[in-house]
């Protein structure tokens, strides 16, 4: 038998040898195409493309590779007919280019340097909405927000893949992954790098952003002789800007696309000055080895080297740069950092960001005074939509509402109409009581981005204009968005007292039953039930409900709630003939404190004047609630 029939043979056997897969076993479909033998891969296609659920779980682990392997991003499943990764490319993956520390990409091809984007990437891709994210990051309005974005969606990210993974681990998919995945990158290096067509992948941004998740600290890209890597705008929204070194090539950054300044640091060639990419606060030599030591976290002894050359040369830079030292040492340490932004000002410098990073602070350490007055100081150095943006969360903090109003006009005229900006004008508007307005931009914040908080703030700006039916929209489309209990909760109560506005008792006892079954804790729930007891004349069950859960009450209201209850209390024992001399002093004490009662009174007025009671009982009941509803004003 001559060497051709041979071979010939083997082929049949090998196309026997496959057997069929039941479509229900998923493990054996991953198995199969990860095989490398072509008849197995249509084998576990031909299944996938007779199952929908099957054919877009494979869709979902496998087709963006494939798409991103061809260039082809209309590539579909039965293009998985072929080996996505042969054997000899599986194998770059487990070199010694591919560390728990660094990737190498010295002399690597083209074929060699794409094919790790394109794995990574496609990884990224199957889980991460890169263009959600991107639209997320540019909506922040600092670093500390940026940061928190990009651990949010990190921590998201490996958790999914990983997900994936366990789905079908001994195959190169999930070898590859777990590899990846346990990575606690430090170094990125080029030395005579073909990246041209890496350079084109279809998920160069999704790779960028896994440089910067794996990456265990500031990553270090070191850049020599090599093609320029197209670091894409995910760059700048990392969590950690890397540090990037140039050896005979031209440094080439993305534009930065965020609403604020960040900034990075680069050398050309290792023996270079560390300086900062955009010259955000522009150095000079002497900088550039206390912006290293700050790189490194050894703050102290940067402002050390900040002082001795400040003692040589004054210069606005050089306070400008201690002061951001001292920031970046600790936050605690603003007045002097405030000293150095002084200095710097008064020799030309423009200290905005400064002043703006200590008015951030301040105001996410709730100092809502003293974070103002830096912003202004920010303001006043070069007027900036964020400033004026924390400006106005402070004042409104402050209940200076008008003020809070002019401020985000501000904004809005400087930056833009941006979501948050329009959020927080809206929900000023319904402070100050201009409800139509406040409902028009509710309407167009709605469109942008539905959210639980402003179907909830449209539907109080409806309750005010007495729009019940509108209310109860909003309330439900609030709590069908909502996850949380005690949210939930709080809406079915609010919702219950909508309708009973309406006079429709039936769902005001459904929504309070709901909402005590939601959360056990929120004690609203029972003072609203209590009041429905008493605005629906039901005087002994309204007694016996309050006997049944005092404890619970009391255990769990707040301290305003708590004289809300004593009053409900006091005024079903008033209808009953019975005493309250017992608490009658801890309601006058309580009232005496001038809390903000948040407490809605017009029920139980109605009910007062449409009562047959008699008049001694209606004026004592009439007296507390003057008194308590005097507190609610603040008179």
């Amino acid at each position: 038998m001559n060497h051709k029939k041979i071979e010939s043979l083997k082929k049949e056997f090998k196309k026997e040898a496959v057997a069929d897969i039941d479509e229900s076993d998923i493990k054996k479909v991953y198995e199969y195409i990860e095989s490398g033998n072509e008849q197995k891969i249509k084998k576990a296609i031909e299944v996938a493309m007779s199952n929908s659920e099957l054919q877009s779980s494979i869709e979902k682990r496998y087709l963006i590779l494939v798409r991103a392997r061809l260039n082809n991003p209309d590539a579909t499943i039965e293009d998985l007919s072929k080996d996505i990764l042969k054997k000899q490319e599986r194998r770059t993956f487990q070199s010694k280019y591919i560390s728990k520390t660094f990737i190498s990409y010295s002399y690597m091809s083209d074929e060699q340097t794409k094919l790790i984007v394109d794995f990574i990437g496609a990884m990224v891709k199957n889980h991460l909405d890169i263009e959600e994210f991107i639209s997320k990051a540019k909506e922040t309005s600092n670093e500390d927000e940026l940061k928190t974005l990009f651990d949010k969606y990190g921590s998201k990210l490996k958790e999914d893949i990983q997900n994936e993974v366990e789905k079908y681990k001994e195959g190169w998919y999930g070898e590859i992954c777990c590899k990846l995945l346990d990575m606690e990158l430090e170094k990125v290096m080029f030395e005579k790098t073909s990246f041209y067509e890496a350079n084109k992948s279809l998920v160069l941004r999704e790779y960028m952003f896994f440089l910067g998740m794996i990456a265990e600290d500031r990553l270090y890209m070191d850049i020599y002789q090599s093609d320029i890597p197209e670091f894409t705008e995910v760059f700048w929204m990392l969590k950690e800007i890397p540090k990037t070194n140039w050896g005979d090539t031209e440094p080439n950054f993305p534009e930065l696309s965020l609403s604020y300044k960040r900034d990075g640091i680069m050398r050309i060639g290792d023996d270079g000055l560390w300086v900062y990419i955009l010259d955000r606060y522009p150095t000079f030599e002497y900088h550039s080895e206390e912006i290293l030591l700050c790189d490194d976290g050894d703050h102290e002894r940067a402002i050390e080297s900040y002082t001795k050359a400040l003692e040589k040369k004054e210069d606005g830079r050089g306070y400008y740069g201690r002061g951001l030292t001292y920031l970046g040492w600790n936050y605690e340490k603003y007045k002097l950092a405030s000293m150095d932004f002084e200095k710097a000002a008064m020799l030309g410098v423009d200290v905005s960001d400064g002043y703006y990073s200590i008015g951030t602070y301040l105001f996410n350490s709730d100092c809502y005074k003293e974070g103002a007055r830096y912003l202004t100081k920010s303001i006043e150095s070069r007027k900036n939509n964020e400033s004026y943006y924390y400006r106005c969360l402070c004042n409104r903090n402050l209940g200076m509402n008008r003020e809070a109003l002019n401020d985000i006009d501000s904004a809005i005229e400087i930056g833009g109409e941006k979501l948050k900006y329009l959020s927080v004008k809206a929900l000023l508007l319904n402070v100050l009581n201009e409800c139509e307005g406040a409902i028009s931009l509710f309407n167009r914040v709605i469109k942008m981005e539905p959210s639980v908080d402003c179907y909830w703030s449209r539907g109080r700006a409806y309750r005010k204009l007495g729009k019940y039916q509108k209310t109860i929209e909003d309330f439900t489309a609030a709590i069908e968005l909502a996850r949380n209990k005690r949210t939930i909760s709080t809406l079915l109560v609010l919702r219950a007292d909508a309708y009973k506005s309406l006079n429709d008792m039936d769902n005001v006892w459904k929504d309070l039953h709901c909402a005590v079954e939601k959360d056990p804790d929120n004690a609203a729930v029972y003072l609203d039930t209590i009041e429905l007891y008493i605005t629906t004349c039901e005087y002994a069950k309204g007694l016996e409900y309050i006997k049944e859960h005092e404890k619970e009450i009391l255990e769990n209201c707040a301290e305003h709630q708590k004289l809300i209850f004593l009053y409900l209390k006091a005024t079903i024992l008033i209808t009953l003939n019975m005493s309250i001399e017992s608490f009658k002093k801890d309601i006058n004490t309580l009232s005496n404190k001038g809390m903000d009662l948040e407490w809605n009174f017009s029920h139980t007025n109605k009910w007062l004047v449409e009562s047959y009671l008699s008049q001694g009982k209606k004026d004592e009941i009439a007296h507390l609630t003057e008194v308590l509803a005097g507190k609610k004003k603040g008179k």
